[in-house]
């Protein structure tokens, strides 16, 4: 099990799974999969095995880092995109 607490005294080359991200960046599992493949800058996941699959904890660090300097986006609410997907 994955202690969020002990994060900071992990080395670099740590692996944790993937449900770290849900307490470190607030991003649920699916999500994380989803943008493994769909964001190139998202920590790669390093296959140990069938059904094991872990993160490095330095490339968690370097996109939590990196995701600070950069502000969010807005989000549009499902109002407003209905508003401009029948409004033009």
């Amino acid at each position: 099990m994955f202690d969020p607490e002990k994060f900071d005294s992990l080395p670099d080359s740590a692996l944790v799974p993937i449900t770290a991200f849900r307490p470190l960046a607030g991003i649920a599992p699916s999500t994380a999969w989803r943008r493994t493949s769909l964001e190139p800058d998202f920590p790669k996941p390093v296959r140990l095995g069938n059904r094991c699959t872990r993160f490095r904890v330095g490339d968690i660090r370097a996109f939590l880092a990196g995701q600070k300097s950069v502000p969010a986006a807005p989000v549009a609410t499902n109002r407003e995109r209905l508003a401009k997907a029948t409004h033009g």
